[in-house]
Order: structure tokens, then sequence, then C-alpha cells
């Protein structure tokens, strides 16, 4: 038998600089249009919103579920109207959802990302208010039984947080100073954000030590596919959401039990 070269037996490579392109500049173009195209600020805001809802929902595993609304705790505390909740799919009640409203338990969220037209120190700021809103509604935790016994409660995980735009208000974009003193100057651990994406100018996956802030960044062209590998590495080191304790959502309830 003849020998054979390695070349016969080498199997093409698909490129991944071109299949993460396809897979940004549809978003990208869609988001420049309607920026351009559209005057109204809250019809401009609305659109940018359904797109980035859209692209995650395709994108994302079927694992995750993502949805604009409201999280809500078992003490009956609910969180700001969040433009992104990236949650669990399988242990989230759809009873929760009323008129098209969508209401996640604290416990389900992995998630919380801002949408905005562009980067900026006042934006970095309102969203870091939104993602505490959520940070900070009470989570619940219980055993969790399996065929060979029972698990004990998960630790509960930092909730991620986000913020999507497509263009930034500083000349240099993520490159200037002007994003790591907006980023300091926000003190409480549960308004930090963790990720950055501004499509046109580069993305950012943020990492807070005592003193210090630590940036990693991305080229412009490659923004978006740096933000998504970002946030599924950190969905990753989440793993599974903790379980939900039904029964702490119950006591909140009137008339829940007949008297005995």
């Amino acid at each position: 038998m003849g020998k054979i070269e390695k070349s016969e037996v080498d199997e093409e490579k698909i490129v991944l600089d071109s299949v993460f392109s396809a897979i940004s500049e549809p978003l990208r173009a869609i988001l420049t249009t309607t920026s351009a195209g559209v005057r109204h600020p809250g019809t401009k805001g609305d659109a940018s919103e359904f797109q980035w809802l859209q692209w995650l929902k395709t994108y994302l595993p079927q694992r995750y579920e993502v949805k604009k609304g409201f999280v809500i705790d078992s003490e009956g505390c609910i969180s700001e109207q969040q433009d992104i909740i990236i949650y669990d799919r399988q242990y989230t009640p759809y009873l929760l959802n009323k008129e098209g409203v969508i209401y996640v338990p604290a416990e389900s969220v992995y998630a919380i990302i801002e949408v905005k037209q562009e980067l900026s120190r006042v934006y970095i700021k309102y969203a870091g208010d939104k993602i505490k809103s959520v940070r900070c509604l009470k989570r619940t935790s219980i055993p969790i039984r399996h065929a060979g016994g029972i698990y004990e409660p998960k630790p509960l995980h930092r909730i991620i947080g986000g913020l999507v735009c497509l263009d930034s208000s500083w000349k240099k974009g993520i490159n200037g100073s002007n994003v790591c003193g907006a980023l300091e100057q926000v003190k409480d651990s549960n308004s930090q954000i963790d990720l950055i994406c501004c499509l046109t100018r580069g993305a950012l996956a943020i990492s807070y030590e005592k003193d210090s802030i630590k940036l990693k960044k991305s080229t412009p062209e490659s923004s978006l596919i740096f933000f998504f590998i970002k946030l599924m590495s950190a969905l990753q080191d989440i793993g599974t959401v903790p379980a939900i304790d039904f029964n702490a959502y119950s006591r909140t309830l009137k008339n829940f039990e007949a008297p005995s």
C-alpha cells in the first residue's frame, strides 16, 4: 500500500474569523441603520433592545431564556424594569408572566444587560443602578434531591452585569481614561458592570480587585464576539442557578392556606 501524504488526509479547516464576522455584521448594520433612521429616542431605544434580544436568543444555548421584564424575590420586592434578563429556562414558572409582562424569580437570573445607544459616564452609572436593583434582591437556595441522595444548597452566584451600545460619547471610545474613571466612581459592588460592548469601538471584560480595576479589551472588529465569548465564559462559571424555595414565595401570598 502506498504511503498517504499528509496533505491528502487533512480536512479543510473552518476560518473562524469569517464565521464570527458573518454573525456580527448583521446586528451592527441594523443597529447603525436604526440609529440613523429613527429620530424618536424612545422608539430608537425599543428597536435597539429588540435587536439585541433577538440576537442573544438566536446564539445563546437553549438552556437560557432571554426576555425584557422585572425580577422579583420571595419577600415581594421587585427590581427596576430590565432591558435584557438572561435567566434559567427550565425552572422558571410561567405563572409569573402576566399580560406580556415577565416577572423572573431572582434565583433564576444569570445576567442583567442594559441597552443604550452610546457609552457614557451617565449611562455607566444608570446601568449600574439597574443591575443593583436585581443584585440586592433576596435569593433562596435549598438542597437538591438526586438519585444518590441530596446535594447541599448551592452557594449564590454573582449575577453578571452588562452594558451594550452602538457607539461611544467619548472620542477615544473604550481606550481613553474616561471609561476607567467612570467605572472607578462606582464604589458599590452591587452596581459594578462586568461586561461592556460598544459595537463600533470595542468591548471590555472588567475585573475588580481591592484597589484597582483590570480591563481586557477587544478590537472594534471583534467587539460583539469578544463580548459574547466572555459572557459565555461567565455563564459557564456559574453553572446552574440555585434551587428555588417555592415555599418561601408562598409565604408572601394572602389566603394561601385555609385555617386548619
